[in-house]
């Protein structure tokens, strides 16, 4: 027997037999490492669900997105997250959980990632510092995912960072480039979460407009057949009178009483035609002198106040401002009237001051009148639809409302204010209309 050959084929035989339980104890450990990263995203995957259940109650953008960066460190175990939200808008939002960053540093971190030389736009799943240099030189920062999205059809843009710090880098597990792929799941998630919300939040509002506009439309109905009804009614008692009136001195007054019926009548169809063509037809801004529009409108309605009247203008002599005319001429004409109306003293004598100011976003022009001024406690209403803060008045309560629509239409605001000296001032911002 050739104990030799046996034994080298022994040692052969012994070879081959290591080197197979040396594959099979690396195909063990993959699998055990497949196993483990199964589990891990098995895990991963539960977070997420329950992070869904929790954002399910979220309506507010802000809200969503703080829960979003703490889902972040809950899911992929990182020390701490950051997220960016720019709305449809131009609406920019910013959270942060397990690192102090203020919105300033936020957003120039975000800058800096959207800069980076290897960074495009849509790419996501990134990992620090091997696709991308380290942004901003954050040395807090030792690893990270990146996920960024711009939806050009909504124009939102998203941007999640997950991240651990190089001070902790020891206490957290290292982070595995193949939860990409979940990470870049999770972003799309938080993406369509948020734009759910940008849409509820816009049902919303829309749904309290129309339910404004339906009770706006029940109260006008109402106040504007009586309104129209009133006059006429009186008018046709008039008449009734003066069939049967013999003495020329009683038939003046009737034909007096008549005429300011016809002109209660007229200024309530002139209000309804302003109200309606504010709502339905579009701002059509032209460049014209605001101050000879004022001295016109205050000059036209003189005759408003049945006392003496004095007018001060604090203004420079020609004012250029660029915005719809006919709009303005309105509101104008609706504030001055009123101030001439009832802005007396106890003498009779109407006095009101005009002055504007004006800077780059717009024009202010403050209209203000010295007579008993308006109660702190109905100044909340005074621009509310068929209003009438005193018995006095004898509008139809649309003129302020009317103010108040217009002004918005335009892009601007309307205040009111009862000064200590007495009398009302209201203050109206006019932005350029490019």
């Amino acid at each position: 027997m050739d104990y030799k050959n046996l034994y080298e084929q022994l040692l052969k035989s012994h070879e081959a037999l290591q080197l197979r339980v040396t594959q099979f104890s690396k195909v063990e450990q993959d699998l055990i490492q497949t196993r483990d990263l199964l589990d891990q995203e098995a895990l991963m995957y539960r977070r997420m669900s329950r992070f869904n259940l929790k954002a399910i109650d979220k309506d507010e953008p802000q809200d969503l997105l703080q829960l979003i960066v703490e889902s972040i460190i809950d899911i992929f175990e990182v020390e701490a997250a950051v997220a960016f939200y720019i709305c449809p808008e131009g609406q920019r939002m910013s959270e942060s959980e397990g690192v102090e960053l203020e919105p300033p540093k936020r957003w120039q971190l975000f800058a800096d990632i959207c800069d980076a030389p290897h960074h495009k736009p849509n790419e996501s799943g990134i990992l620090f510092p091997y696709d991308l240099p380290n942004p901003m030189n954050v040395e807090f920062m030792h690893q990270a995912f990146v996920y960024h999205k711009t939806d050009n059809a909504s124009q939102n843009e998203l941007m999640l960072i997950a991240f651990n710090s190089v001070a902790k880098k020891q206490w957290y597990t290292k982070l595995d480039p193949r939860h990409n792929p979940i990470f870049t799941i999770y972003g799309q998630i938080a993406e369509a979460l948020l734009v759910k919300s940008e849409i509820n939040k816009a049902l919303a509002r829309q749904n309290d407009e129309l339910t404004k506009a339906n009770r706006e439309l029940d109260q006008f109905v109402y106040s504007v057949s009586h309104d129209l009804r009133s006059p006429l009614l009186a008018i046709k008692g008039i008449l009734d009178l003066l069939q049967t009136e013999q003495h020329e001195d009683t038939k003046n007054k009737y034909f007096e009483l008549a005429t300011d019926s016809i002109e209660r009548l007229d200024n309530s169809i002139e209000e309804i035609l302003n109200y309606s063509r504010n709502a339905r037809v579009d701002v059509s801004p032209t460049s014209f002198d605001l101050i000879k529009l004022i001295r016109e409108t205050v000059d036209a309605n003189r005759h408003s106040s049945s006392g003496r009247v004095s007018v001060s203008y604090e203004t420079p002599a020609d004012l250029m401002v660029h915005t719809d005319h006919i709009r303005l001429t309105v509101i104008l004409r609706n504030l001055i009237s009123n101030a001439l109306k009832y802005g007396a003293d106890q003498n009779g004598h109407t006095k009101i001051r005009i002055r504007t100011e004006s800077s780059s976003p717009g024009t202010k022009v403050f209209i203000r009148d010295f007579g008993p001024g308006i109660k702190e406690e109905i100044m909340p209403r005074i621009f509310d639809m068929f209003y009438r803060g005193t018995t006095a008045s004898r509008g139809s309560g649309l003129g302020l409302y009317i103010v108040k629509e217009t002004v918005t239409k335009l892009g601007g605001t309307v205040k009111a204010r009862t000064m200590s000296s007495g009398g009302t001032e209201f203050e109206v911002f006019i932005p350029e209309n490019k």
